[in-house]
């Protein structure tokens, strides 16, 4: 039910999804009506047999505050769907909802792994270089130092996990790359990295690196991860936008468009928000997916790719396991 297009976007998206991996099973909670509404106009599509609704009551508005959703939001599609994860009906949960409230019932139902006092939205980073981990997107707007060290830990553990990169190199985003520069707390974060030697911490990273570094993680706290995130994603619209006017002018625009970069659909996927789109919030005792809420149909659909690449890798249990050692 979350998001802006709500079972309008996240049906389409699964539907398609469903189409290409004939092994996933989906639950989706929420209004029975409005789910069955949208499932219509697939017909009597055999896909349908492998989905289950859950009738809910109610949804989290995206301006309800974390606090008042645990107390009288436990009916909620969302509560249910976290705590599906919780009984061992589901083995992943995507939402497109109000990410406070998202943590706040993922705490409750599922706990957070050892050493981790809270979770944080983990997601990938497009570069020139093949593309990083970067956490924290949003979920924790302050941090202290010892937390950014938690998500150190975290970052490099999920990076040898899904995207199997061994010793993946760490930095921290900060205003500067000399050892000087930056408040305290990123200064004391900096220090708590660099004495562990089982992290590969290589530094600071300044913002106008984020689309060129060699790191396989970039730490930063949820208030600087989310601008930096959003602000991408507008430049990368932006000339998005540019290029298709540019190319689209007259015939020599046209032609000149195909022979640099042929029908462009691979070029502007690369600079398409949407193909990154899905964060894990990482920290949990199970798999948690969070998608944008102004995610279209492709992007939720990716969101969907993240939390099956989630399941497969069992990144919540393989990092219990290697916290616990």
């Amino acid at each position: 039910m979350g998001g802006d297009g709500g079972p309008s976007v996240t049906i389409p998206g699964l539907m398609y999804f469903l189409r290409h991996h004939p092994k996933t099973e989906f639950h989706l909670f929420g209004d029975e009506r409005l789910i069955n509404d949208a499932l219509e106009k697939f017909g009597q599509n055999s896909i349908l047999s492998r989905l289950t609704i859950v009738p809910c009551t109610s949804s989290v508005a995206d301006d309800e505050k974390p606090s008042k959703t645990l107390r009288e939001k436990q009916d909620s599609s969302m509560a249910q769907a976290v705590r599906s994860i919780g009984d061992g009906t589901c083995h992943a949960c995507v939402s497109a909802g109000n990410t406070g409230a998202l943590m706040a019932f993922g705490i409750q139902f599922l706990g957070t792994l050892p050493g981790t006092s809270r979770p944080a939205i983990c997601g990938s980073i497009p570069s020139e270089k093949g593309g990083y981990l970067a956490l924290d997107l949003g979920a924790n707007l302050n941090c202290s130092a010892e937390r950014l060290y938690q998500f150190a830990v975290l970052g490099a553990l999920t990076a040898e996990l899904v995207k199997k990169t061994s010793e993946p190199v760490i930095k921290l985003l900060n205003i500067g790359v000399e050892n000087s520069k930056g408040p305290p707390i990123i200064q004391n974060a900096a220090k708590l990295m660099k004495d562990d030697a089982k992290l590969n911490f290589k530094g600071f990273i300044e913002a106008d690196e984020l689309f060129s570094t060699d790191a396989d993680v970039v730490v930063c706290d949820g208030w600087s991860g989310n601008i930096a995130l959003k602000a991408s994603e507008g430049a990368a619209n932006l000339i998005r936008r540019i290029l298709k006017d540019q190319f689209n002018r007259d015939f020599m625009s046209k032609f000149g468009k195909y022979l640099l970069i042929g029908d462009g659909q691979k070029f502007y996927r690369k600079l398409n928000p949407s193909a990154y789109n899905g964060a894990y919030l990482l920290g949990l005792k199970g798999s948690i997916v969070k998608s944008h809420g102004s995610a279209d149909i492709e992007a939720f659909t990716e969101s969907i790719n993240v939390a099956k690449s989630a399941v497969t890798s069992s990144l919540a249990q393989n990092l219990a396991t290697a916290l616990n050692v």
